[in-house]
């Protein structure tokens, strides 16, 4: 078994809070507001914080095994076919394009607030951070702060547990799980996970309180799912 370091045993903690709290709808009720607001910065970079956070990249890279890597080369997307095994062995992706199509959609808005947040704090990647860093997930061009596949991952669970009530924590934990897997691949820090937890949580409120959305989702349910949750 691993021995954790402590800043890995919080995020492996906040890993497993399948119905962790989440903050207040947005008032305008089609973005979560100032993602600043939501979030807060990033360590300083240099700081006691900064070095306890890169401290956890260079541990995850010493204990991932050759399976962890092989699993990591890949993105894992974060669409339908991602989550249908957290729907059960029953579900079949391919009966659900509606389904799909909403997913997509929720995608598609989620961009440019993600992209938003990574502008406003700018905090570069860890392997640009420190040379020890070695990534085997895939470099990217945009900020570090927040994940945009934490915040994704726990968006899409969210919108698909309206779907499916039952499956609720199955879904969760799989939303949490490829946040992880981005410290694990030396492309993100613990704090840039944890903070696209709270994203993508701030940005479901947002959503499913549009009412626009709220229509899609009667229609994919009614259409797909069965009627009512």
């Amino acid at each position: 078994m691993r021995r954790l370091h402590p800043l890995a045993l919080a995020l492996t903690l906040a890993l497993g809070c399948a119905t962790a709290a989440a903050p207040a709808p947005s008032p305008d009720r089609s973005a979560p507001g100032d993602p600043a607001a939501v979030l807060g910065p990033p360590p300083p970079r240099g700081s006691a914080a900064d070095r306890e956070d890169l401290a956890v990249v260079l541990w995850e890279q010493r204990v991932r095994t050759e399976a962890d890597v092989a699993r990591l080369r890949h993105d894992p997307g974060l669409g339908l076919d991602f989550f249908a095994p957290a729907l059960g062995e029953r579900f079949d992706a391919a009966a659900h394009p509606r389904t799909r199509a909403l997913i997509d959609r929720v995608h598609a808005r989620a961009t440019p607030v993600i992209l938003s947040a990574k502008e406003r704090f700018g905090r570069i990647r860890p392997y640009d951070s420190d040379a020890r860093v070695e990534p085997v997930a895939e470099k990217e061009s945009t900020p570090s702060y927040p994940s945009g596949h934490a915040t994704r991952g726990v968006l899409v669970a969210r919108v698909l547990a309206e779907l499916a009530p039952a499956r609720r924590d199955a879904l969760r934990q799989a939303g949490l799980r490829p946040g992880y897997d981005r410290v694990l691949g030396g492309v993100h820090y613990p704090s840039d996970v944890l903070a696209g937890f709270r994203l993508g949580d701030a940005i479901a409120d947002a959503f499913l309180a549009d009412p626009a959305l709220q229509e899609s989702l009667e229609t994919v349910r009614r259409e797909e799912w069965g009627g009512a949750p």
